[in-house]
């Protein structure tokens, strides 16, 4: 299986060159890609934690701050997902 995602991972970014080419082909530039890049993260923003709100009333933590503190904790520790997220992010702007 290793050697089918790697194989899968090598066609997406095939896939993003070639769009970011066509992109630029047809005169896409900085600010346009910037600008939609910050639109789709607040929306995704948005949907994340209007998804993570519905999850933790349907668990019956919506109101507990201890969970909120340990979500903080995860997501900014050394191995958590926004903390890994923000250079790349960065690198991109």
């Amino acid at each position: 299986m290793k050697k089918v995602w790697l194989w899968h991972l090598l066609e997406e970014v095939d896939h993003r060159n070639a769009c970011f080419d066509i992109y630029t082909h047809l005169g896409g530039g900085y600010l346009r890609r910037v600008s939609m890049m910050t639109g789709m993260v607040l929306i995704f923003i948005t949907y994340h934690i209007y998804a993570q709100s519905g999850l933790l009333w349907q668990n019956g933590n919506l109101f507990n701050p201890r969970v909120y503190l340990d979500g903080l904790r995860f997501m900014l520790s050394k191995k958590g997902l926004y903390r890994n997220l923000i250079p790349p992010f960065l690198a991109y702007y």
